[in-house]
């Protein structure tokens, strides 16, 4: 297992030693390595607005490192007051996040899996919407 803690300090030295960040580099890193990857960040965007110009570019750099990196994970979790919520796609419907998770759910895992196909095939069948295939 990976840990990186935290995107934060690594985007403020690469800003300072380095002058720029490679986002994308940073993503596609995380997603050729083999094992699961535990990345910790903080949300700067959230509070005030930075009053200097670098502290406005340090913001916005982050957010950029921050969007590539939730691009490729699988979970994205943001933790407020002690409580983890889980970030998604607010464009995508519970129907395509269902339709998602049986798509990459293996065959014959058992009576569990079973089970979840059952109640995602109850869910959807009555509004028309149950996967072709």
């Amino acid at each position: 297992m990976l840990i990186v803690d935290c995107l934060t300090v690594w985007v403020n030295n690469e800003l300072h030693h380095h002058g720029v960040v490679d986002a994308g580099g940073v993503a596609l890193a995380l997603t050729q390595r083999i094992g699961p990857s535990v990345v910790i960040t903080n949300e700067v965007g959230l509070g005030v607005h930075p009053e200097t110009e670098l502290g406005r570019a340090y913001r916005d750099e982050l957010g950029r490192v921050n969007q590539a990196v939730a691009a490729v994970a699988t979970k994205t979790l943001l933790l407020v007051a002690g409580r983890a919520l889980r970030l998604g796609d607010p464009w995508k419907s519970s129907h395509d996040l269902l339709v998602e998770a049986l798509a990459t759910m293996p065959s014959g895992d058992g009576d569990a899996a079973d089970a979840v196909r059952a109640r995602a095939a109850d869910i959807l069948r009555p509004a028309g919407r149950w996967p072709v295939g």
